[in-house]
């Protein structure tokens, strides 16, 4: 199974060190020692539990999760090409689309600020104010 690429499941999760256990359907359902996970300087983003995961593992026990991939168990939530962002199962997304040249957030609740807020511009509100 090592010195080679492999597609597997993630099956934990470590978020304090960013690694991964990933199981391997097609060697016997085995799982992989914690791999690190190979990220975007400054971004801090981790798979969930089931998620495709690609890997790359070397010898001895030692390897790299590549990251996840869309498929058909794993459609992207975004098909729009101008959209660059992020979104979430809850249905929140922060992006920012190009076409519009406009930057969109959504929360499915609260969205908290913390530190000073300056708007130049007009402000638009559809709710009550307070």
């Amino acid at each position: 199974m090592y010195g080679q690429i492999k597609v597997g499941k993630v099956s934990t999760v470590n978020a304090a060190l960013a690694a991964v256990r990933v199981t391997f359907p097609d060697s016997d359902d085995l799982v992989s020692p914690e791999l690190p996970l190979l990220v975007t300087p400054g971004v801090y983003a981790l798979p969930e539990v089931g998620a495709s995961a690609l890997c790359l593992l070397f010898g001895g026990g030692a390897g790299i999760c590549l990251g996840s991939y869309y498929n058909d168990h794993d459609p992207p939530m975004n098909v729009i090409p101008s959209r660059y962002g992020t979104w979430f199962a809850d249905g929140s997304h922060v992006y920012y689309d190009k076409a519009a040249g406009e930057l969109k957030i959504k929360a499915a609740s609260k969205v908290h600020i913390e530190g000073d807020l300056v708007v130049s511009g007009t402000i638009n509100h559809g709710g009550l104010i307070p």
